[in-house]
């Protein structure tokens, strides 16, 4: 069965290189959607109920990663998807926003493939792949 994954980020070459990382690390099979900000993403969430995983940023226009986490968790149709969080903000009390929120992980940017390998390994076998 081929897994959906959805990818939040503002930034279109930010987005395909994630996708272009997330193929090398051996997520090929997948089918990607992508949306630019938050509140898109969560409209995707709600019309792709079954996702594999979200891959989020946190600073974005109109709503950013962790409003939409939020609004993830208290969503019961979306609360058990896991969310990858990919930042270029290296803040730990933005980071420690992240605890409660239940997040599979957190990379930061610039994004580098060595870098991810094992946190796309572990996530590949959490998804059961």
């Amino acid at each position: 069965m081929e897994k959906t994954i959805l990818i939040i980020d503002d930034s279109r070459t930010a987005r395909m290189f994630i996708k272009q990382c997330f193929e090398i690390a051996g997520f090929a099979g997948c089918h990607f959607l992508e949306a630019s900000q938050g509140q898109e993403g969560l409209d995707m969430m709600r019309s792709h109920p079954k996702l594999a995983l979200v891959i989020t940023d946190i600073n974005m226009p109109v709503k950013d990663g962790i409003s939409m986490l939020r609004d993830m968790r208290a969503d019961k149709d979306l609360k058990h998807i896991p969310v990858l969080v990919i930042t270029s903000t290296q803040n730990a009390a933005r980071e420690a926003e992240l605890v409660p929120l239940q997040v599979a992980g957190i990379l930061a940017k610039p994004l580098h493939l060595p870098q991810i390998a094992q946190t796309l390994t572990n996530l590949k076998t959490q998804l059961g792949m």
